[in-house]
């Protein structure tokens, strides 16, 4: 059998007209055919692609965004740099003194140098509020304070204070006159909106907790009448109260059984201070006042604490006292209306100053006697301005970071809304007011205030400066007659002493009298009469007038007692929180003269203090 033959292969057949690749143009790819992706390489061991669902088309281009609209525009600045003519040394760097350099470069420049302004600055409210308040502090003596200028000399005052008396005090925020200011119905409709019943502290609003957590609470309160400012202020002590201690168990300290609770809820004592000169509800303005800071109290949770004994009468010199009023009380010669903030101001720094010592001595302990002691029987509402001026001038250099100083710059003028300001008005006046007797308070109430001191050849009427019947407060028993004449001894007292020296004074004046007539005693023998006649005066007078040789004697008291023996003339002070109410009011030397039937020509006696 024939073996088998294998199939020869065929020669595979030349491709007819073979495609060459074509260069690639690397400015214009073509484009891939997404119909035809190539398939990927299949790694070795690598799992089945899972079917995908085809993607979406791609998005039909979106029209472009159109331009967002421009901010909206800054609103005006509040302040600005306007004015640069200031007062300065033209001799540059002058050996000693201080320099600044070069003026500020411009009105619209935040930065000079190495100096970068805060900021903001002119846009920022509360230096524009500080501004403001500096400017009304400065127009006129007279002036108002507004609550501008009240609030930012208190913030000064408070940031003064050193930290064991900070930790107790708090100086709230002014009280206004939708609150103050209001009828009663608006109040009580205030106050139903503004607090949730019952009283405590979780319901009452936020800036009322203050009340809770210090015992000192310094609240000044503008009662404002028809846009006008009446500052009255609130003085309060608030204690804590032992309550049960949740941790104590049985068997424990006895001491420990109770806790003073960390938070203030009774009120141990207030007072409220309200002086205003041109008004004559000053007693039912501060009522009102003292009732609605008790009900806001009330409100929070706070009341009266065992030792509350209702308002504490703290004394304060009067705005508008009787002694410069005219006999109808129509007419006010030197008291003010004006001054009511200025002295809120002024008892506010008082007492803070007067915690301050007393924390000096033994922080934390509350000494009542001399916490509540009068103030000082001195105001002068020119110097707190003075005062306030240079607090509020801090804390605008405070809020622009201590970047400014002050400057001295001349005015041409100012206006008030539309009213021209005379810029002098903002000169002193140092007769506009008197020193007082701290704590003194004649019959009827009324301060007694020292007279200026008198020359030896002057002499006033009392009926030209008061009303003898209104002013006069009861005497001591140290009364001498000044107006001359006999008195009737029955209608004064008189100490221990005091009716002998009379006797002696009067039968002086005769022999002296006798002896003018008869004409027969020595030039030298009247000389030594004269004198002994001026030492039995001045024993009469007592320690009033014992120093005040050659006429320079100090002030007299409006209807005052007698200083003790023991002080010198001018620095005499009665018992602190006393009232005089024995003996029978005085009489002035015209009323005793008219009803004498003197003669009004009679040459009057010399005085060297005024005694009214």
């Amino acid at each position: 059998m024939p073996p088998k033959q294998k199939n020869p292969k065929k020669p595979k057949p030349k491709p007819k007209n073979p495609k060459k690749p074509r260069p690639k143009n690397p400015k214009n790819p073509r484009p891939k055919n997404p119909k035809n992706p190539k398939k990927a390489t299949k790694a070795p061991g690598a799992q089945p692609p899972t079917p995908t669902q085809p993607e979406p088309p791609p998005p039909s281009p979106s029209p472009p965004p159109s331009p967002s609209p421009p901010p909206p525009p800054l609103p005006p600045p509040l302040l600005g740099l306007k004015r640069t003519y200031v007062i300065d040394d033209p001799r540059a760097k002058r050996r000693g003194t201080v320099h600044y350099g070069t003026r500020w470069p411009a009105g619209d420049h935040d930065n000079a140098g190495t100096t970068v302004l805060p900021n903001n600055w002119r846009r920022t409210k509360r230096l524009q509020e500080a501004w403001d308040g500096l400017q009304w502090l400065q127009t006129e003596r007279n002036a108002q304070v507004v609550p501008h200028s009240m609030r930012e000399c208190l913030r000064f005052c408070r940031g003064t204070l050193p930290d064991h008396v900070l930790s107790d005090v708090t100086v709230r925020r002014l009280g206004t006159g939708d609150v103050f200011g209001c009828d009663d119905d608006t109040f009580q409709d205030w106050l139903a909106q503004n607090f949730t019943k019952p009283p405590s502290f979780e319901n009452t609003p936020n800036h009322y907790k203050e009340f809770f957590r210090k015992p000192y609470v310094f609240w000044v309160i503008d009662s404002e009448e028809q846009d006008v400012s009446k500052w009255a202020t609130a003085v309060i002590h608030l204690e804590q109260e032992e309550i049960a201690n949740d941790n104590w168990k049985a068997g424990d300290d006895e001491a420990d059984r109770f806790v003073l609770d960390p938070l203030f809820r009774r009120i141990e004592s207030m007072a409220i201070i309200y002086e205003d000169g041109s008004e004559d509800d000053v007693l039912p303005r501060r009522e009102r006042v003292y009732n609605r800071v008790k009900e806001i109290l009330g409100a929070c949770g706070i009341t009266r604490g065992p030792n509350f004994r209702g308002r504490t009468d703290l004394w304060a010199p009067p705005a508008n006292p009787v002694q410069q009023q005219d006999q109808e009380k129509e007419e006010v010669e030197i008291g003010d209306g004006f001054s009511s903030g200025l002295r809120a101001f002024d008892l506010v720094r008082q007492m803070l100053l007067r915690l301050i010592n007393l924390y000096c001595i033994e922080p934390g302990v509350h000494n009542a006697e001399e916490f509540w002691k009068p103030l000082s029987g001195w105001f002068d509402p020119d110097t707190v301005r003075a005062e306030m001026i240079g607090y509020a001038t801090m804390q605008l250099m405070k809020y622009m970071e201590y970047k400014t100083r002050i400057a001295i710059e001349p005015v041409q003028a100012m206006w008030i809304d539309k009213d021209r300001v005379d810029i002098q008005e903002l000169e002193p006046d140092r007769g506009a007011t008197k020193p007082f007797i701290p704590g003194s308070r004649d019959q009827d109430v009324e301060a007694l205030m020292w007279l200026d001191a008198q020359g030896a050849d002057e002499y006033s009427e009392d009926d030209d400066y008061v009303d003898d019947v209104d002013v006069f407060g009861p005497l001591d028993g140290n009364f001498r007659n000044e107006g001359g004449g006999d008195e009737d001894e029955d209608e004064y007292e008189y100490e221990d002493g005091d009716e002998d020296e009379a006797e002696d004074e009067n039968e002086g004046g005769d022999e002296a009298e006798a002896e003018n007539e008869d004409g027969d005693e020595d030039e030298d023998e009247d000389e030594d009469e004269d004198e002994d006649e001026d030492e039995d005066e001045d024993e009469g007078e007592g320690d009033l007038d014992s120093d005040n040789s050659g006429g320079n004697g100090d002030g007299g008291v409006a209807g005052g007692p007698k200083p003790p023996q023991k002080e010198p003339p001018g620095r005499v002070r009665p018992a602190q929180n006393s009232s005089i109410t024995k003996g029978k009011p005085a009489q002035s030397r015209r009323r005793r003269r008219e009803e004498e039937g003197e003669n009004d020509d009679e040459e009057p006696p010399t005085s060297k203090r005024r005694r009214v």
